[in-house]
């Protein structure tokens, strides 16, 4: 096997895991994701949009579904009018504090299936993998 055929493997693999884990009711798997990329202090719409890999206008009807559950305001820059800030609500942040524990939850499963003698090569490797991943994105 190639390294193509590797990531698409365990991209399906970890998505399949995190779809049948991770569940909020009323919510669907991409508003979930959408919730999670979103930090305390807010994030621009484009970054938004850009993180989850969608276009603006996808972005825009996502956004545009969590605000009608109450779960994101959208606000003007202060730096600039034309671009959209997108900020948990308190009740977002309650369902992504939810979504992280089940995610720690996950990880701990993750952790008994490898065996304790490579558990810090193994850290190691998917972290090197995330920044490289990071990395990739920065430049484009």
């Amino acid at each position: 096997m190639i390294y193509g055929d590797l990531l698409f493997s365990l991209f399906i693999n970890l998505q399949s895991h995190f779809k049948k884990n991770i569940k909020i009711p009323d919510l669907s798997f991409q508003q979930i994701i959408a919730l999670l990329i979103v930090p305390e202090e807010g994030i621009e719409m484009s970054e938004l949009s850009n993180k989850l890999g969608i276009d603006n206008s996808t972005a825009t009807r996502l956004v545009s579904g969590l605000i009608n559950k109450n779960l994101i305001i959208k606000s003007k820059s202060k730096n600039d009018s034309r671009v959209r800030i997108v900020q948990l609500s308190q009740q977002g942040y309650k369902i992504q504090l939810r979504v992280e524990l089940k995610i720690e939850n996950l990880g701990k499963k993750f952790d008994y299936l490898i065996d304790a003698s490579s558990h810090q090569e193994v850290m190691e490797f998917i972290s090197s993998m995330n920044w490289e991943l990071i990395k990739s994105s920065i430049k484009k």
